[in-house]
């Protein structure tokens, strides 16, 4: 589901190769990747035939501090108890001065350098918005995580983004042993967060211009293992946004539930009857990825389903201007 290039296990995430794709169209328009969890296989984007990255890296925000900077006025212990503390930033500033014989030696100086000035830029471009005390304000790991979003979103021009894309992540839906009292409280929070979310994107102006992607690595199993359900294949996703054409249930719904169903491989795992090459394929187009490089750089599996009722057209209204 981040890669979505299956058969190649070395294939970079869909999101970077979104990014890179809209670097290398005529009219490159500057697009930001950050993660509000993590180094995100998702974001990681491809590489030019000189091995060097289309797009930057991804920017790292923890859902609670945000941007965390480095403490230039840290120190590291000293060796001995008679020898003083070293500062910290006049010693990377020492290391990294220098020009080496090694290419190694440079490239990791001058990607230390690119880290610390990156985070001070992103740290005093969000640092410079204030978004609405409901979602600033949540306690829930997922809603904080939808702040960060929204304070990158609200600092967009600070950062000269063009537009972006962002990682999120929500944990405990591995429900083995639940009877469906944990799911149904998962869902319901999520429900909150995003509803939070969707309102401070109205506030500021961006809700038509926003679609948030919901999905799983994996599905569960449609018949239960006494207490709960197992892994499985087909599931559920949605999408949601002031763009998204909505109200609607796409792909085929399965005629028979049971484990005498067509679709069922045992044990209620499904077969899927939508891929995510084909919920994704409106998405890229609305995004601004052209049809050759949608075709062969980000879902270069599409070719192998129809995605006639997942076009941009079908599935999304044009982004507002701001």
């Amino acid at each position: 589901a981040h890669s979505l290039h299956a058969q190649m296990h070395a294939a970079k995430g869909v999101l970077g190769r979104m990014a890179d794709s809209m670097a290398l169209q005529d009219g490159k328009v500057t697009t930001g990747t950050f993660s509000i969890s993590g180094n995100a296989k998702a974001l990681e984007g491809t590489t030019d035939d000189m091995g060097q990255l289309i797009s930057p890296p991804a920017d790292i925000l923890h859902s609670h501090k945000g941007v965390e900077v480095f403490d230039g006025d840290g120190t590291w212990p000293a060796s001995h108890p008679l020898m003083t503390s070293h500062h910290l930033l006049p010693t990377i500033a020492d290391m990294s001065a220098d020009v080496s014989l090694s290419m190694l030696a440079d490239t990791w100086s001058a990607n230390v350098e690119m880290a610390l000035s990156r985070t001070e830029e992103v740290k005093e471009a969000v640092d410079g918005v204030t978004i609405g005390n409901t979602l600033k304000n949540t306690n829930n790991g997922f809603g904080k995580q939808l702040s960060q979003v929204a304070r990158l979103i609200a600092a967009r021009d600070a950062l000269n983004n063009e537009q972006a894309v962002f990682f999120t992540s929500v944990h405990g839906f591995d429900t083995h042993s639940d009877a469906g009292g944990m799911l149904s409280e998962r869902m319901k929070s999520l429900n909150t967060e995003l509803k939070k979310f969707k309102d401070e994107m109205v506030d500021q102006g961006m809700w038509d211009n926003v679609v948030v992607v919901v999905k799983s690595e994996f599905g569960r199993t449609v018949t239960s293992n006494g207490l709960g359900t197992d892994h499985a294949w087909g599931g559920n996703t949605f999408i949601v946004g002031g763009a998204v054409k909505g109200g609607r249930v796409l792909g085929t719904y399965p005629d028979d539930l049971s484990e005498e169903g067509a679709q069922d491989l045992g044990r209620g795992r499904l077969i899927p009857t939508t891929s995510f090459d084909q919920m994704w394929s409106g998405i890229v187009s609305w995004f601004g990825v052209n049809d050759a490089n949608k075709n062969d750089l980000v879902l270069p599996n599409l070719k192998n389903f129809d995605d006639s009722d997942f076009t941009a057209a079908k599935l999304l209204k044009e982004p507002a201007d701001y």
